[in-house]
């Protein structure tokens, strides 16, 4: 996002309850996010998104997940300045992962803006290896094209 702020509150950060009722809104409207989708995307196409609420993002958008490993990710706030961990938890997951992404090819693939990144700390080939393989492919095959408040459009490159 930009941001250094990564907005991790907890209930003394707010007044009363309607306080943090509408901080939750904020935080967690995925309309322009779902639009994106909803806009690069056929209503009956299976979309890969990255992101820490796939599922809602994908209910808001109404398509389906790609990933055969569902939700795909592991949630953490937006504006946090990590990457997640995957559902990918064998190697056989990661490889199937891989093959379902060359076989499609999808045209498009959604993820956090934040995956952006060319450069991350040693320690995520550590904590997020899978990841890492995954987000190789998508920045070797894709290029970004639109973005979401969220989330970046990386669209197919023609050649490869």
């Amino acid at each position: 996002m930009g941001e250094t702020d990564e907005k991790l509150k907890t209930e003394k950060d707010f007044a009363d309850d309607r306080q943090l009722k509408d901080f939750f809104a904020h935080e967690f409207d995925f309309a322009q996010d779902a639009a994106l989708i909803a806009r690069l995307t056929a209503k009956d196409q299976q979309v890969p998104l990255i992101s820490g609420f796939e599922t809602k993002i994908l209910m808001q958008a109404d398509r389906r997940p790609f990933f055969y490993y569902f939700p795909f990710v592991d949630s953490r706030p937006m504006h946090m300045r990590m990457f997640n961990m995957t559902a990918l938890w064998t190697t056989q997951r990661l490889k199937r992962t891989m093959q379902d992404l060359q076989n499609a090819k999808p045209p498009y693939i959604f993820m956090e803006k934040i995956m952006l990144a060319q450069s991350v700390p040693a320690y995520y080939e550590y904590l997020y290896p899978d990841l890492l393989v995954i987000l190789n492919y998508i920045h070797q095959y894709y290029v970004p094209e639109s973005q979401g408040y969220y989330l970046i459009a990386m669209k197919r490159k023609t050649k490869e």
